[in-house]
Parts: structure tokens; sequence; C-alpha cells
């Protein structure tokens, strides 16, 4: 779970934005995104390309546990990117689907919440997004301690099919 500061970033502005960050003490400073390539579909960090408008996490609190997810385009992924432009479109708090956060090294699910800000009072020249990232299972484990009560987070589709997201019950 965090708190992370995601900027607008145009492709002209980007060389800016990466030294900014270095001279503010961000090792290594970069865009970044994930390529799925190779036999057993490992992914690897590359640069992130092929847009003209970056998202990146440039900071983000607790640092600790949450650095995996610094310089990533959350823009480089449809679902986050979805969520991004409707938050910018309709000026709103926007949450993605159910995703595997950057950071989380299981295949614990999450959420990511936008809220935009802009350079105008008119909303029409985005500047960022404040981002909340929610790894659903710490939200299940850090209610009131129950041993008798297993809790269990579902999504329902338009459909009505369910999908559990997060289940409280002790690993065994």
């Amino acid at each position: 779970t965090a708190w992370e500061w995601v900027p607008v970033v145009t492709a002209r502005e980007r060389g800016v934005i990466e030294k900014e960050a270095e001279s503010e003490g961000i090792k290594d400073f970069s865009i970044w995104q994930w390529d799925i390539s190779g036999a057993n579909s490992q992914k690897a960090k590359v640069l992130a390309s092929g847009r003209d408008t970056f998202y990146p996490v440039l900071y983000a609190t607790p640092y600790e546990g949450n650095y995996g997810a610094i310089g990533f385009d959350l823009g480089s992924e449809p679902v986050r990117r979805s969520a991004i432009e409707e938050s910018f479109r309709t000026g709103m708090l926007t949450a993605t689907d159910p995703v595997k956060l950057v950071q989380e090294k299981d295949s614990h699910k999450g959420m990511l919440i936008f809220r935009p800000l802009y350079f105008d009072s008119e909303h029409k020249k985005p500047r960022g997004l404040i981002s909340a990232a929610l790894c659903l299972d710490d939200i299940l484990q850090t209610t009131t301690p129950d041993t008798i009560v297993i809790k269990e987070l579902f999504l329902m589709d338009n459909d009505g099919k369910l999908a559990s997201l997060a289940l409280s019950a002790p690993e065994r």
C-alpha cells in the first residue's frame, strides 16, 4: 500500500524530468515499462516508449517496499491507462480494475485510485495524479483480527460473475 505522485510527462519533457529526479536523489531514475519477451515470458524492465505521454511514478510513500514502482509508466499498461484517462476526462477519483501492483512480490491483487490534478481551473491541462496503491489482501488483514470469521473480497462483473480478489484466511 502506498501514496504516489504521478506527473504527466510528454516525450519532449522526459529527459528533463529524469535529470530532475536524479538531482533530487532518485538514483538511476528512468521512465520504464515491462517488456514480456522470450520463450518463458519473463518480464524485463525496458525504457518506456511508443507513446507521446507518460505517467511515471515519481515519488512513493512509504518508500520502503514501494521503491520498485519508482519510474514505472502507469500508462504503459491498458488497465491502468484506461483509469488514468477516465480520471482526467471526468476530473473525478477513478479506480482501476484489479491489477498486480508493480511493487508487490507475490500475485496478490491490488487497485490504484487516481485523483487528477490540473494546471488550470478549467481542467484542460492535466498536471499529474495522486495515486493510492492498495493491496487488497492488506485491507482485509488490517481490519480487526477475528479468529472465527474469514473475510473475502469479491468483484462482480457486468454479467453477474464473481471473482475473488482477496481472502483473510490464514495460510495453511
